[in-house]
């Protein structure tokens, strides 16, 4: 016997109609309230000489610390990319200052470490050429699309022309078989700063 053919069906049930996209879900999930926070950094060759610090607020000295690395104990490979992630508050101001130790950044003279935030898997900023710190203060919500950035995202890399009155008195110390001036600042000075 011939196969046989089914019949045709009816006409093809229409497609939903697209509604309001929800906010993108981070690839880790938060508690209501709270918004995936993700830090992406790859070191350049020193990776000893990062840290950062996250803190909520809108004034440095006064913000409270919500995560941080210090030097010489997370971050030990060269050229190797850390991802963080963390649930912070929506809706609250942060601030995110990254540090680099010798005052040369995380790019390019000795690698080409970057490093980018983003809300909800969302980027908002990256980074990896400054000086001695980079600070970038936002608010944290939970979407944003290209033409509606997040409020307030305030980035400030300047350095206070501290490399003038700092250079003649640095120590130097060696890390591999090139000798590197070491920022002589404390880390009670950088957090205030």
């Amino acid at each position: 016997p011939a196969p046989q053919t089914p019949a045709p069906s009816a006409s093809p049930s229409p497609s939903p109609t697209p509604s309001a996209s929800p906010s993108p879900s981070p690839s880790f999930s938060c508690p209501d309230g709270q918004v995936g926070f993700v830090l992406t950094l790859t070191t350049d060759d020193y990776p000893e000489e990062t840290r950062w610090v996250l803190k909520q607020g809108d004034n440095w000295p006064t913000g409270m610390v919500i995560a941080s690395v210090d030097y010489l104990t997370t971050y030990t490979k060269p050229q190797a990319t850390y991802i963080e992630n963390l649930c912070i508050e929506e809706n609250e101001t942060f601030m995110f200052r990254i540090f680099d130790k010798v005052r040369d950044g995380i790019c390019c003279n000795h690698g080409k470490g970057e490093y980018s935030l983003a809300l909800n898997d969302q980027e908002f900023h990256t980074g990896g050429e400054f000086k001695r710190k980079e600070q970038t203060t936002f608010t944290a919500i939970s979407s944003y699309s290209d033409t509606n950035t997040p409020p307030r995202i305030e980035v400030d890399s300047t350095n206070e022309g501290e490399e003038e009155e700092l250079s003649s008195a640095l120590p130097y110390i060696e890390v591999g078989k090139e000798t590197r001036e070491e920022d002589s600042t404390s880390e009670d000075e950088e957090e205030d700063s």
